[in-house]
């Protein structure tokens, strides 16, 4: 049975979200009716709660388009959310931009040939506008490299780069639906990023989890009226 949820909170890895599933007091949704739908995969979790009148659900998908695109075809099988809210983590493209500080992208795209493709512009809601902002790229592997970090700002014009959020975004185009994108910077997308990323993961959960508990709490109309 397909039902409505007011928001859709996308994740990739438990670590960046478990603080907000902790907050929100989200539950796992019931296995049955998971299962019973579609194959369940072991990479996808799904959660689902009443949060200040709202329905509010929560995936984590696991690392990558691909695995992102499946759990998202998967989840329309039962669930149709008026907004998704993509969160997590991202590489900085800009050396010079600070680390453990929430973003907001205002496009994503695709990384080809260090060049963007299939643009997706997202949806920045009056209340968050003054937050810092840019071009999110999507990158099918993890930027580790300075040289390759600088040619892919060069060519793309992205400030922030990931594994997810263009399939996130393409999701919404394709069922017309509202997508914002919030990411921590946790590293430089260059040698040493593994560490920058286990130093900035703690702040980063937090971080995260404020974000969403005061942005639902205090301000739900935003997501019912989407």
């Amino acid at each position: 049975m397909v039902s409505e949820i007011d928001l859709l909170i996308h994740g990739a890895l438990w670590r960046e979200v478990s603080e907000t599933l902790a907050r929100l007091k989200l539950r796992p949704a019931d296995r049955d009716e998971l299962v019973g739908n579609y194959h369940l995969s072991a990479h996808w979790k799904y959660y689902e709660g009443d949060v200040n009148s709202l329905r509010v659900g929560l995936i984590i998908t696991g690392i990558g388009r691909r695995r992102t695109r499946q759990a998202l075809k998967w989840l329309r099988r039962i669930r149709i959310p008026n907004h998704i809210l993509s969160i997590g983590t991202g590489g900085a493209l800009d050396p010079e931009m600070s680390l453990g500080k929430l973003w907001i992208a205002n496009w994503v795209a695709s990384l080809s040939n260090y060049q963007s493709e299939g643009k997706y512009d997202l949806v920045i809601p009056e209340i968050l506008k003054t937050m810092d902002s840019g071009g999110l790229i999507t990158a099918a592997n993890p930027v580790l490299r300075e040289t390759v970090r600088d040619q892919i700002r060069e060519g793309t014009g992205a400030q922030v780069v990931d594994m997810e959020g263009v399939a996130v975004a393409r999701w919404g185009a394709k069922h017309d639906r509202p997508v914002t994108i919030v990411k921590v910077l946790t590293d430089y997308s260059a040698k040493g990023a593994e560490r920058e990323y286990s130093q900035q993961i703690a702040t980063a959960s937090r971080l995260l989890s404020d974000f969403c508990h005061d942005l639902i709490v205090e301000s739900h109309r935003l997501w019912s009226d989407s």
